[in-house]
């Protein structure tokens, strides 16, 4: 509501510095907050990710998550959000200097807001996917040991789906 106040009243207002802080401050705090709103939604893929690989490859495990690998998604967690929203900042900071502190409303979406928007449900898809793999690691394996005649862990295997199942839930409801 209040920038398309500006936009409509444009010619009353004038570009002062007071104008353009308040502006750019506040694309700036939006910014931040949309770079911890990814960083939250990529740090939990990457503990799913993590999970994933431990249930259902225990023995690659090891050379999935070595000191430099870890290192290097924990800064790709961090760096990956700045480099998809930095750009849309700048560019709305800018034009808005530009036209002279008018604010023009976009009728196509740009390519860093679907990659933005890509940032949020691709994690979200990839987190659905391992899910649905460890659970039917579980059943499967629950299902192998029964044939076998196994049933004690073929048990523990039902109860590790059901926990898996409220995980998910609880997941895909924090997303």
């Amino acid at each position: 509501f209040y920038f398309t106040n500006i936009s409509m009243n444009s010619n009353l207002i004038q570009c002062t510095a007071d104008r353009l802080f308040q502006f750019n401050s506040t694309w700036i705090y939006y910014f931040f907050i949309n770079c911890f709103r990814a960083h939250s939604v990529v740090s939990l893929t990457l503990a799913n990710f993590e999970r994933f690989i431990g249930i259902s490859q225990p023995l690659k495990y090891t050379s999935y998550f070595t000191r430099r690998k870890i290192t290097l998604l924990l800064l790709a967690v961090w760096i990956i959000p700045v480099l998809v929203h930095l750009p849309q900042l700048l560019i709305t900071v800018v034009q808005y200097r530009r036209d002279n502190c008018t604010i023009v409303e976009l009728q196509e979406p740009t390519a860093s807001g679907i990659a933005a928007m890509l940032l949020l449900f691709l994690p979200i898809a990839a987190t659905i996917w391992m899910y649905i793999r460890i659970l039917i690691n579980l059943k499967q394996g629950a299902r192998n040991l029964e044939e076998q005649g196994i049933q004690g862990p073929a048990q523990e295997l039902h109860q590790a789906h059901k926990k898996v199942t409220s995980t998910l839930a609880i997941i895909t409801t924090a997303f």
